[in-house]
């Protein structure tokens, strides 16, 4: 095995393993060298670590990959000359792990080449996966996952609401981190909404099983079965278990809106979720005009038309957004 750096880390294996690049073989070697000794496994922990909680920002613009990758030759002795995007994902990343000779912003150059983030910005954005498992993705929303997965778990990063029709594989467990909170499947199709500026994050299994977790593998609640919802209150870890009684939690991904008696505030809800809109109650004593009516893939304009002629309300374009009235 060849190892780099002063401190004979082998940080080509480390890098290749956290990405899912490395072979069978490669994945071999490194396990025995971790298994060497308790040095071996504290530096590999160290990495690893580093890896997972590296957030992704835009700095990508900002470092001199040149410069960097002249550094790392002058530390790391002579190397086998590379060109691209390989020289940068592999070889710089190994420079990157090896004591941290680039430091915290190298490490995001490697994890922004490796991965993919995708942010569904006006409307709904369908994202399928490596492994063929399918995203909806809400608006407003983003996505962040390997390009390539690992031999040992698929893991993707939420923030926003998207809806997961997931590929039953038992052998590579599949996992959402959204802010804190963790949900674990194997194969199942369900939804998660984390709103950024919201301190509760919410998971409605549509089929199969999940189980929801803190980030740091604590369970919430171990099985959360098709039906049910579970609210997660992210500052205080306060749980709310409940079967799900809203028809319109995916309405954003089927097109399909469902009112049975349904007051005025539950509505001008769900219309702002399935729309991305800003519909304000203008006038509190309507909150509570209700409305039986469904909607099958209309453009909120005929929706809009439609519960003004109901409710005889009157809806308006303001500087705010839309205002009821």
């Amino acid at each position: 095995m060849s190892d780099n750096g002063k401190n004979n880390i082998p940080v080509d294996l480390i890098a290749r393993k956290l990405t899912g690049e490395a072979s069978s073989e490669e994945l071999q070697l490194l396990e025995k060298w971790i298994n060497e000794s308790e040095s071996n496994r504290l530096a590999y922990d160290r990495y690893a670590r580093l890896w997972r909680k590296t957030a992704d920002v835009e700095l990508m613009q900002e470092i001199d990959i040149d410069a960097e990758w002249r550094q790392f030759r002058e530390n790391t002795g002579s190397v086998k000359k590379v060109s691209g995007i390989y020289r940068i994902t592999v070889t710089l990343a190994a420079a990157i792990l090896a004591g941290f000779i680039l430091g915290y912003s190298g490490l995001l150059v490697y994890r922004n080449v490796a991965f993919e983030k995708i942010k569904a910005v006006a409307e709904v954005q369908q994202v399928e996966l490596p492994d063929g498992s399918e995203i909806t993705l809400n608006s407003g929303s983003t996505i962040r996952y390997p390009r390539k997965f690992d031999n040992k778990a698929r893991e993707v990063e939420l923030e926003g609401e998207a809806f997961f029709d997931v590929e039953s594989n038992p052998d590579l467990p599949f996992s959402v981190k959204a802010g804190t909170v963790v949900v674990k499947v194997l194969g199942t199709s369900f939804n998660v909404d984390a709103p950024e500026k919201n301190k509760a994050v919410s998971i409605i299994v549509e089929e199969g099983k999940v189980g929801i977790y803190d980030d740091d593998g604590n369970a919430f609640v171990e099985k959360l079965g098709k039906g049910e919802k579970l609210v997660v209150n992210t500052s205080s870890n306060k749980l709310e278990r409940s079967f799900n009684a809203d028809p319109n939690f995916d309405s954003y991904k089927t097109g399909i809106l469902v009112f049975e008696n349904s007051d005025l505030e539950e509505v001008v809800n769900a219309l702002n979720k399935t729309y991305n809109t800003n519909i304000i109650i203008e006038t509190p004593g309507i909150k509570d005009k209700n409305i039986t009516v469904s909607f099958n893939n209309r453009d909120l304009d005929y929706v809009i038309k439609t519960i003004e002629a109901t409710l005889d309300i009157d809806f308006r374009e303001t500087q705010k957004g839309i205002t009821v009235h």
